[in-house]
């Protein structure tokens, strides 16, 4: 998958508060969303975030932060193994059975 970023300034008259898909707090600057999908990716952000993957997944700039590579047209999979792994964690820590 790539990340595609768009800046809310390119949006005149945009109205409605656009909700980060990860953390829940309002984007007020710049959003991210995947292209590229593969399957098995659009599975597990429909798993982790309960959303549609390919039309209501966005991601804010904090979100992203320390992901140098999240940038228009750039690999973004190491970012969602790290959610991924993060995700297995916490069924682990909570002694519930692992997710497939």
């Amino acid at each position: 998958m790539n990340w595609v970023f768009v800046k809310i300034t390119e949006f005149e008259g945009w109205k409605e508060p656009l909700l980060c898909s990860v953390c829940g707090k309002t984007i007020d600057k710049t959003w991210y969303y995947p292209e590229d999908l593969t399957d098995e990716e659009a599975k597990w952000i429909e798993k982790i975030w309960v959303c549609e993957p390919f039309t209501e997944f966005v991601v804010c700039e904090d979100c992203v932060t320390g992901y140098e590579k999240a940038i228009k047209g750039a690999d973004s999979g190491k970012w969602l193994n790290d959610r991924i792994m993060d995700f297995k964690e916490q069924y682990k820590e909570d002694g519930k059975s692992k997710p497939c």
